[in-house]
């Protein structure tokens, strides 16, 4: 029979059958368009502190920083309303990337044992009044203010201080806070409100590590260091001071570190001449100057320091400008013996 006179109209031609493609569903776009919208909208609200803070921490002024708050801010009251916010802070405080809750923070040792080191240089009066004596069933009362250095440095005090037990620290810190932005987070207000629950007699303040940016001020940014941005920011830095020395006999500003991010060093200077000539205005204020704490043999920023077993442990974080655990235990080693040096820890009367 010749193939052109085959009748191919009721013949069943069999296809092979791919089972992956028999079986796979294919969604249709629309619906795929859908359920990502869904999951934007899930993560967003999930995530909506993270966001907000991330854009309230941006440059003043900024036009970006405006729309994105304002579109923000109210996802994120919703979230925190019905407690869309806990599984997320919950997985980062279980991985070590939240901020850590300053009344319940868990006092953990460090790898480190903190080194007996020189007393920086500071400003202080010439003259201190004396003090009263200090027991483990009447410890010196310590509160302490600082930024993002206190997520390390508030734990370390209390570490420090445990075994002589003549020091009860109270801390509070916030993490990417400062002066310069009271929008983003009041520290003044927040103080005030803190101290008489404390009865803090010796006062520790930390602040700068966020605050070399720019300040909306006459009616425009101020560049970092600009004669405006330094008396914004001197004015902020007395304001703290007259609250803290109001309510507490004594008052310690904890200078900044030296840095290894270079765009950091000039910043953390300049500011610490700000510390040290509004501390020298208060005759109950000392400025602790802890630049060379963090140097090494030549003068210069490093890591990794040695401690006094003559170990080489790490000192400061990976940004180069906090402190890891071991830092933050010289720190406030340093600060245990100025307090020590100026009569606040003797026990017995004079």
């Amino acid at each position: 029979m010749d193939a052109n006179d085959f009748d191919y109209s009721e013949t069943e031609i069999a296809q092979p059958q791919d089972s992956t493609r028999a079986t796979r569903r294919l969604i249709p776009a629309g619906k795929a368009f859908v359920i990502g919208i869904v999951a934007l909208l899930v993560a967003t609200l999930l995530n909506a502190a993270a966001l907000l803070e991330a854009a309230e921490a941006q440059r003043v002024g900024s036009p970006l920083r405006a729309l994105t708050v304002s579109m923000i801010r109210p996802v994120a009251s919703f979230s925190a309303a019905v407690g869309l916010d806990v599984p997320r802070r919950t997985i980062d405080q279980a991985l070590g990337r939240a901020e850590v809750d300053s009344d319940a923070v868990a006092i953990v040792a460090s790898p480190a044992t903190p080194p007996i080191t020189p007393i920086p240089t500071s400003t202080t009066v010439a003259t201190p009044p004396a003090h009263r004596p200090v027991s483990p069933e009447d410890p010196l009362r310590v509160y302490l203010a600082a930024d993002s250095f206190g997520q390390t440095l508030g734990p370390s005090l209390v570490n420090v201080s445990a075994d002589g037990g003549l020091v009860d620290v109270e801390f509070d810190f916030k993490i990417s806070s400062g002066l310069m932005r009271p929008d983003f987070y009041d520290w003044p207000a927040h103080v005030r409100e803190r101290l008489p629950e404390v009865d803090a007699e010796v006062a520790i303040a930390m602040f700068g590590g966020n605050d070399g940016q720019e300040t909306f001020a006459e009616g425009e940014l101020q560049d970092i260091g600009s004669p405006v941005w330094i008396e914004v920011y001197s004015g902020r830095v007395a304001e703290m001071m007259d609250i803290l020395s109001a309510a507490a006999l004594e008052v310690y500003w904890i200078g900044l570190p030296i840095t290894g991010s270079a765009e950091h060093v000039d910043k953390f200077q300049m500011m610490n001449e700000i510390y040290r000539t509004e501390a020298e205005k208060r005759p109950n204020v000392t400025f602790l100057d802890i630049w060379s704490l963090f140097e090494d043999e030549s003068g210069a920023y490093a890591r990794y320091l040695r401690n006094d077993a003559g170990d080489l442990v790490m000192m400061r974080a990976a940004d180069h400008i906090h402190f890891d655990w071991a830092g933050a235990e010289r720190l406030a080693g340093v600060v245990l013996e100025r307090l020590t040096a100026d009569g606040l820890l003797t026990t017995v009367a004079s």
